[in-house]
């Protein structure tokens, strides 16, 4: 059984958590987009602070905060964090923080990136994602109007990482446009890749097929001469897909209204053994989608071809999947966190692992939902999400990862932590 323990929950302040969370060698990690939780690896909580203040403090200005992201740094034992604030408002920006060490309670380096209009437009900054190589801390946003909030491309920031841990940090900035969004960076685990990759789906293809596309950024930061060039796309073959729910999907046990499962856009990305993983959620069947699913690519990057493209799917339409972040260990070993529906269910969390060269094993529900959830927030969509996280320990063979569920009394959300050993390890 894995060790589990709560982690962050609603306290009425924000829909939806954007559960994210990130583990190292004493400390656990939980930022939402409430508050930042702090917790000891079996569990115990630390303390807890606003998100808003936690930035505030760093960087001694008021920011309002939202969608935080983190990961850890195992070769040089930093966490990074990032977040995007004040939506729709010139003042956008992008936070970025680094650890001064392992222990995330203590001192971190903090910077914030401004809109620059003449290169971006009268945009504001929203849905980050972060990741990193042996040399580079990179950050993805998308971009939104600030006008009519209509989206406006993309931006990469990639920093020389020895700067941004030394707290003086050295960027290169990359505007994509006409190249759709979540540009995920990928969290490399090959301790000689300099090489800085990125992966986001692709849509609007004549054949019906599913792709990806993959970026790549090369070269010395710290000397001004990253580029970012695309790699090309990858094929799904026969597997196809909807990018898009037609509103609200999953069901819930007690009520009529349905949950919001998100869409196909890439939540995790990571490099192991010159193997590219990632999660999406797809939607299914194609052509008129009535369940989601969760699917993951395991890439070959010496030839860019698919080793494997798995789906945890209920072709009943029973379950529904949704929100999979993924980790890969140093055997090769996988994981998959995600959300789990149903009509005879309340929302809950669930992962799967499968060994490498083996088969699937789960879903397995670790945190069964408690009650019915109906939060509209601002908006019509009975949001949840918006992504999850999924990541290896320290020691590199066991796994963590961090999904909300629907908690009591009804329309609560919060989080559970589980950390799970591969079958075969101690």
């Amino acid at each position: 059984m894995p060790l589990t323990f709560p982690g962050g929950r609603h306290d009425g302040t924000s829909i939806p958590p954007d559960t994210s969370g990130a583990v190292g060698p004493a400390h656990v990690f939980n930022p939402l987009n409430n508050n930042v939780w702090y917790f000891d690896r079996n569990g115990a909580k630390l303390f807890d602070l606003p998100l808003d203040s936690f930035w505030t403090g760093l960087l001694q200005k008021t920011y309002n905060a939202f969608d935080p992201r983190t990961v850890y740094d195992h070769g040089r034992q930093r966490f990074i964090f990032v977040s995007v604030a004040d939506a729709r408002e010139p003042s956008s920006a992008v936070l970025v923080a680094a650890s001064k060490g392992a222990d995330p309670t203590q001192d971190w380096f903090g910077h914030a990136i401004a809109v620059d209009e003449a290169a971006q437009g009268p945009i504001w900054f929203d849905y980050p994602s972060v990741g990193f190589s042996d040399d580079k801390v990179t950050v993805q946003v998308n971009l939104f109007r600030r006008d009519n909030n209509a989206f406006a491309g993309s931006t990469v920031y990639v920093f020389d990482k020895n700067s941004l841990y030394s707290g003086q940090p050295v960027l290169q900035r990359f505007v994509l446009t006409n190249q759709g969004g979540t540009q995920v960076p990928v969290t490399t685990y090959d301790a000689s890749m300099r090489d800085q990759l990125l992966v986001s789906r692709w849509t609007g293809n004549s054949d019906g097929a599913g792709y990806l596309v993959v970026y790549r950024v090369s070269g010395s930061v710290a000397g001004g001469l990253a580029t970012l060039s695309r790699v090309g796309f990858i094929n799904s073959g026969s597997q196809i897909w909807d990018s898009f729910p037609p509103g609200d999907l999953a069901p819930q046990l007690g009520i009529v209204q349905k949950v919001d499962v998100g869409d196909d856009r890439i939540l995790g990305a990571c490099l192991r053994n010159s193997t590219l993983y990632c999660s999406q959620a797809v939607m299914l069947p194609a052509g008129g989608a009535t369940r989601s699913a969760c699917q993951w690519w395991e890439i070959d990057t010496n030839t860019w071809q698919v080793s494997q493209l798995g789906r945890i799917d209920d072709a009943s339409g029973a379950n529904f999947y949704a929100f999979p972040t993924i980790a890969a260990n140093r055997e090769g070993d996988v994981l998959l966190g995600f959300a789990q529906f149903s009509a005879s269910t309340h929302p809950s969390a669930s992962f799967a692992i499968k060994k490498s060269g083996g088969a699937l094993q789960g879903p397995h529900v670790f945190a069964p939902g408690r009650a019915t959830y109906f939060e509209t927030f601002s908006g019509t969509k009975n949001r949840w999400g918006d992504y999850s996280a999924t990541m290896v320990d320290p020691d590199d063979l066991s796994f963590w990862t961090v999904q909300e569920f629907a908690d009591m009394p009804a329309n609560t959300w919060a989080t559970m932590w589980a950390r799970i050993s591969p079958p075969g390890t101690v």
